[in-house]
């Protein structure tokens, strides 16, 4: 699965043609590429249907240098809980893909720390 900007790109379409087929905002679309926000569930299967493919949302550029505010062990526990939990209510058919590609993500904030 490839991230929303490479789907895009691979389909030759400009930000510019997809907002104006989809009606999506400049900055909308540009944070959902660039992963500062997840696309809500109904543009999210807009644009899946728009470009006849799932989508990894997950697999954007992040930056993974240290946060500012250190967090506690304690809330990325309470934190991590709460994304297991989310996870387990996902449809059946759509726990393998997300939880294949969190490994993707985790196996590339391993390999970054090194």
């Amino acid at each position: 699965m490839k991230s929303l900007r490479q789907t895009r790109k691979d389909k030759g379409m400009s930000m510019a043609d997809v907002q104006r087929q989809l009606g999506i905002n400049n900055v909308q679309l540009f944070d959902m590429e660039t992963g500062k926000h997840s696309p809500l569930p109904a543009w999210r299967t807009a644009l899946e249907n728009f470009y006849g493919q799932k989508i990894d949302f997950l697999d954007v550029p992040i930056d993974m240098s240290p946060r500012e505010d250190q967090i506690m062990w304690v809330d990325a526990e309470r934190e991590f809980r709460y994304f297991v939990h989310m996870v387990a209510s996902l449809p059946e058919d759509e726990k393998p893909y997300f939880i294949d590609t969190v490994i993707k993500q985790l196996n590339k904030l391993k390999e970054n720390g090194k």
